[in-house]
Parts: C-alpha cells; structure tokens; sequence
C-alpha cells in the first residue's frame, strides 16, 4: 500500500491469506508480537513480519508500546484497529485529494469547451475558404467548368432545368463535352420533356449520345448542377442568374450526386424523335405535375418557371386541366382534384 497523501499514486496491495489470519489473531489480544504471531500461528518469523508490516501500511495494526511478559528485553507489539478507522485514515486523503482532482478535471474540460465554438467557426470559415469558390460572371463559371473537366477523371452528373437550352450554351460545352466522352468519362444528364422539343438541343443530344452520353428528361427538373468525379460539385448561385458556387468539399457534391441518382432512376430517355405516342405520354406526364403544383398554390409563372416552359404554353395546358375537370376556377380545380385522389 502506497499513498503520500497528497500528490502520490495510491496503490493497495491485496491482503492474502496470511495476511488475514494475523490480523484475526490480533483482534483476539489486547496487543502481540511477531514472535507470538510466528509460534501460534506456526509460521515463519520473516512470514510473520512481512504480514505485520502490510497490516500496519493498510493501518489495520499499531504499535501497542507495551514489554514482553517473558523477558526485560523489549519487543515492538502491535494491537488491531477497527477497519472503519483503518479505512477512514488511509482513504481519508486520496478521496480529498481525488476530489481536488476532479475539480481541477472539471476547470479544465470546461475552458476546453468554452473554446470549441470559436474553434469550429475558424475551422468552417477555413472549410468554407478552402472548398468553396463564388463566381459571379460567366466567364468566370466556363472557365471553371472547363477546368474541372479537364481534370475530370471518371463521371460528370448534370442536371439542367428550364427546358429547351439554348444554342449559345450548347455550342460552348460540346468542344468541353467531346473531349470528356473521348477521354472515356461517363456523362449523365438530365433536361426537362420540354427540351425535346427544341431542334437545337436534339441536334446536341444526338451528338453526344452518339459518343457515350446518357440523357434523360423529366417533367419537372430537378435543381440545376454538375457533378466532377462526385468529389466537386458547380452550383448556381441564389439571386444570382450567371453566377455560381464551386464546392470542393465531397461530403457534399456526393450528396448532390445522390439527389441526381434518385431522380435519374425516374426520368425517361430523351427522345430525339417525337412520335405520336410519345407526345401523347409526355404531354400527359407534364399535365400530371402541373396538376400537382395547382394542387400545391402555385402561381402561373412559378409553375411555368419550374415545369421550364413559357408562361403561355403553361397556361394552355392548365385550360386544358381545367376543362377536363370541369372547373370553374383554379381554386375548384384543386377541390376536384383533392375529390378524385381520395376516391
């Protein structure tokens, strides 16, 4: 048993057998010696100190003080303590001590944790300087793009939204495009069934499908990115028309990466060549999402805007809905239409 009672380790040594029977033998008499201990308990008189000596560390023994009946020689005899008292003044110091530890324990987890906000701050504010780049002029974002590309080593995930693309656009990314797919880089993208109906975005398509390109549409597009390799990912910038935010943090191009594979699995191939079949379907899968968003309260435009059409072609169609329905107004459309989905 080790304890300075202040700074040092407390270290308590098992009691043995022998130990234990010394002790014993000790609450029996008023006070012994090891010479006793050593002839009644027939055990060796270096057994019989070692044991006296592990009892008086662990304060179960003391000095009695006392001469040996036998003899004028004297011989150091020791007596029992309560182990409640043995207990109280050898562990009194290290719980005091270990209480003074826990203090200075607890002082110091709470400085740490008076620091971790200002510290995960920096840290973002560096994350957010380091992974993330705002472009506000076009030149800027193709030169970006291009860069990215260039780099690109095995997939490219785009969603564009709108509708048709215009011929400017196309004619800057195809030079882009056709390299990637040359380079072997699998290319997904996504448009809207609106798109098929422009001859320049088909002329485009037809291109690049013929290198390796997938593409598909959907009746409402999905929010508008690309995705390099799923580890950068090119996103339009909120109030801002040309600009755009270049996040090079993966955690999150490879969950825009997992928003583009829920929505892939739903859309259907481009069409290139627009039979009556296929404008009947499209149609009525572009008349079943504005459905929804009459449903929803959108305004004329928003859906419009979302469905990437003109606000004249929206509005034509949303007649034809609400012929169909037999509606008065939008507002009994979307009664009728609530009526139909819980029959």
């Amino acid at each position: 048993m080790e304890n300075d009672g202040v700074g040092g380790i407390f270290h308590w040594e098992h009691l043995d057998d022998e130990a234990v029977r010394v002790y014993e033998f000790a609450t029996n008499r008023a006070d012994v010696s090891t010479t006793e201990i050593a002839a009644s308990l027939d055990v060796e008189e270096k057994a019989a100190i070692r044991a006296v000596e592990r009892l008086s560390a662990a304060g179960l023994l003391r000095p009695a003080g006392r001469m040996d009946p036998r003899g004028s020689a004297l011989e150091e005899r020791f007596s029992a303590v309560p182990p409640d008292t043995a207990r109280i003044q050898l562990l009194a110091p290290v719980i005091e001590h270990m209480a003074g530890l826990q203090q200075e324990v607890d002082r110091a987890r709470l400085d740490m944790e008076n620091l971790l906000p200002g510290y995960r701050a920096s840290l973002l504010r560096r994350v957010c300087e380091n992974s993330v780049e705002r472009l506000h002029d076009l030149a800027s974002v193709h030169q970006a793009i291009t860069d990215l590309a260039g780099r690109c080593r095995g997939e490219v995930l785009t969603s564009q939204p709108g509708g048709p693309r215009s011929e400017e656009i196309l004619q800057e990314s195809l030079p882009r495009t056709t390299h990637l797919l040359e380079r072997g880089v699998q290319m997904r993208t996504i448009y809207q069934h609106t798109a098929q109906y422009s001859p320049v975005t088909v002329s485009y398509v037809e291109r690049v499908t013929a290198l390796g390109a997938q593409v598909r549409t959907s009746a409402e597009g999905m929010y508008q990115m690309i995705v390099f390799d799923r580890e950068v990912a090119v996103l339009p910038l909120l109030h801002d028309p040309v600009g755009a935010l270049v996040v090079r943090e993966p955690s999150i191009a490879g969950f825009a990466a997992e928003v583009f594979d829920r929505a892939w699995v739903d859309a259907t191939p481009f069409a290139t060549a627009i039979d009556r079949e296929r404008t009947r379907w499209t149609t009525q899968d572009i008349k079943s999402r504005i459905t929804r968003l009459l449903v929803e309260g959108l305004e004329d435009k928003a859906i419009a805007r979302k469905m990437g059409m003109s606000l004249r072609s929206c509005q034509r169609h949303i007649a034809d809905i609400m012929a169909q329905l037999g509606a008065r107004n939008r507002f009994h459309a979307g009664y009728l239409i609530a009526q139909q989905e819980l029959d």
